[in-house]
């Protein structure tokens, strides 16, 4: 193992080791709560370096996908990786560690409780009926209850790493009801710290009563992988669902725009018939527009001494051009009408006007 994946190695068995303390672990699980799509392993690693971190990533994500720049001489967060036995480092920097030449805003998702409804419908569609769900905090709790007995692997996994643990002379029932108590628990804390509450206000000491059975690497380890797991799995549905509710109120709200301009239409004639938005393509709005402007001046300001080459090249022009036209480029076309056409100017259009 390289020098400095032995030290990371090191100050990450060093962390497993103090988190089996209430307060430490607590603190783990607020950090945890914006990493929460990261792996257990990783969460640990990058509450060691930077427990304040809020938003991580690759600097090719950053640079290439988010068009943020890491600033130069940024210390990045060292995450351990092992392929073939080979162990090294990959690096990720939190959102503070860049900034943006272009002005590119990056929005850390941040939940809205007046999509609560939502998210507890979810909550039990996914993990099943909820003892409590008069409010989100308690459908949390009661998701992560579920959602920690459909997994019953752990204990298994739990009652194999017993060894030189405070779970070692147990047998596998009674390690299962600390499991499950203290994983539940630690999951909703996640949560609820993500979704914006205080989770310490919920959820006190009392909760985590056998977090300091969980005294060697090993032991936490599987709590903290469990744990890292079923909050992701419920933060995912909850998102979904806010995600599904805004894309519903959107299209709801363009239904009432769209009605609200058609009665409004009807009302008060074509003017504001003029100014809707066409519902097909824009090349067919560029066609009404053009043919209805066409109409008009035709009626009302073309005298009769108009050269006709131009109107054919104008013609021309539009069969030419028209498909590859968007409607400002239009509204372009038609100042350009008015203004030299009507006034028997020549026109001189390049093909790099369109």
């Amino acid at each position: 193992m390289a020098r400095k994946a032995e030290r990371i190695f090191e100050l990450y068995r060093q962390n497993l080791n103090e988190l089996s303390e209430y307060k430490n672990w607590t603190a783990f699980l607020r950090s945890a709560a914006w990493q929460y799509k990261y792996s257990f392993a990783d969460q640990v690693s990058i509450f060691a370096q930077r427990p304040d971190a809020t938003a991580c990533a690759s600097m090719d994500v950053w640079n290439k996908d988010i068009r943020r720049w890491v600033n130069r001489g940024a210390k990045g967060i060292a995450l351990l990786r092992e392929n073939g036995g080979r162990y090294y480092l990959n690096y990720v920097f939190d959102i503070s560690d860049t900034n943006s030449f272009y002005g590119n805003e990056f929005h850390i998702w941040r939940y809205d409780n007046q999509y609560d409804s939502a998210a507890v419908e979810a909550l039990e569609r996914t993990f099943g009926e909820l003892a409590g769900r008069d409010n989100l905090a308690d459908a949390v709790v009661c998701a992560a209850h579920n959602a920690v007995l459909s997994n019953p692997e752990y204990i298994d996994r739990l009652f194999a790493e017993r060894h030189d643990s405070f779970f070692e002379e147990l047998d596998q029932d009674s390690i299962g009801i600390r499991y499950r108590l203290t994983a539940e628990m630690s999951a909703a804390y996640i949560v609820l710290q993500r979704l914006g509450y205080d989770a310490n206000e919920i959820l006190d000491e009392d909760n985590f009563h056998f977090i300091s059975d969980f005294n060697t690497p090993e032991t936490i380890s599987v709590l903290g992988t469990a744990v890292s797991t079923i909050s992701e799995d419920i933060l995912t549905e909850i998102r979904e669902a806010v995600s599904l509710q805004q894309k519903f109120v959107k299209s709801q709200n363009a239904v009432y725009n769209e009605n609200n301009l058609q009665e409004r239409s009807a009302e008060h004639g074509t003017d504001i018939q003029a100014q809707r938005r066409v519902p097909d393509t824009e090349l067919d709005g560029i066609d009404r527009a053009l043919s209805d402007r066409e109409i008009r001046n035709d009626a009302e300001d073309v005298s009769a001494e108009q050269p006709q080459e131009q109107i054919q090249f104008l013609n021309k022009l539009y069969t030419d051009f028209g498909n590859c036209l968007y409607l400002a480029v239009a509204k372009e076309f038609l100042l350009c009408y008015n203004k030299y056409i009507f006034e028997n100017r020549k026109i001189a259009f390049t093909t790099e006007q369109f």
